[in-house]
């Protein structure tokens, strides 16, 4: 995993009611949006799931600095999620309002939000489920700065 000595949680990690209700209207103002390299993308939608959770933008030197998918995984690198997603405490299975680690074969990994036993990322318009396996799952709240 890399230089931080990060431990899983195997605890069960649940929003609480007002955090449940944060993610409903996330997603509700997410509908309509337009997907944008770097404005709306995966890591974006997920990073703004975080600020609302936390206070904190794990994306802010990385946003908008990109306009492709090409450019998004030169621009992430070679350990592509991993810098920002460290600072999240990981869990063992996802759990609604995770941020979830999606493997296809033949694509990049990419980033959702957990929610109702789907990963949902976003659409040409709004968001939608994302068919894959999940590597990795993380809570919303900032373990290290």
């Amino acid at each position: 995993m890399g230089e931080a000595n990060h431990s899983m949680t195997t605890a069960v990690r649940k929003l609480d009611a007002h955090e449940r209700k944060s993610l409903i209207n996330y997603f509700f103002n997410c509908a309509q949006r337009l997907y944008s390299w770097g404005a709306f993308d995966c890591a974006t939608f997920c990073a703004d799931w975080v600020k609302i959770q936390t206070g904190v933008d794990l994306m802010e030197i990385d946003r908008g600095t990109y306009a492709s998918r090409t450019f998004a995984l030169t621009k992430l690198g070679r350990d592509g999620f991993l810098p920002w997603l460290r600072r999240l405490e990981e869990i063992e299975r996802p759990t609604d309002g995770a941020i979830v680690l999606i493997e296809k074969p033949g694509q990049p990994e990419t980033l959702a939000i957990w929610k109702d036993g789907k990963a949902w990322h976003p659409l040409p318009k709004g968001i939608g489920p994302y068919e894959g396996t999940v590597k990795r799952s993380f809570f919303p709240c900032l373990t290290q700065y």
